[in-house]
């Protein structure tokens, strides 16, 4: 949780650097949110309507509200593999461009501190 709060707190910083743990979690657990809401919504559709519209109505939002977040933490996690931020935009590269970000998004970052800032164990 220390992590997903990290990532939350730094929400319109996209200078410095993301740790694996504090991407992954942040990723991981809003895609966890997000389809969980979605699922409640597929299958609370036939039974009840209001469920349904209130549970695919707080995925959307909540899928808006979290896009600037995740941006600057995906931006933060290559600045780590001392990438530049620039290459968040292969996202829009249909495959190639995302078994690229997944593949940096997964290496370890560099020791000490890079061109984008202090090493965020160090910190």
């Amino acid at each position: 949780m220390r992590y997903y709060l990290m990532a939350l707190k730094n929400c319109f910083n996209f200078k410095g650097r993301a740790s694996r743990s504090e991407f992954w979690v942040f990723t991981l657990v809003n895609y966890f949110i997000i389809y969980f809401l979605y699922f409640v919504f597929i299958f609370s559709s036939e039974y009840n309507e209001t469920l349904a519209g209130g549970a695919l109505v707080l995925s959307l939002s909540l899928s808006l509200v979290l896009v600037v977040p995740s941006v600057s933490v995906s931006i933060r996690r290559l600045h780590d593999t001392n990438r530049t931020g620039w290459l968040f935009l292969l996202s829009f590269v249909p495959i190639i461009g995302t078994v690229l970000l997944i593949y940096w998004y997964c290496l370890k970052g560099c020791e000490g501190d890079n061109h984008f800032g202090p090493d965020p164990f160090t910190l």
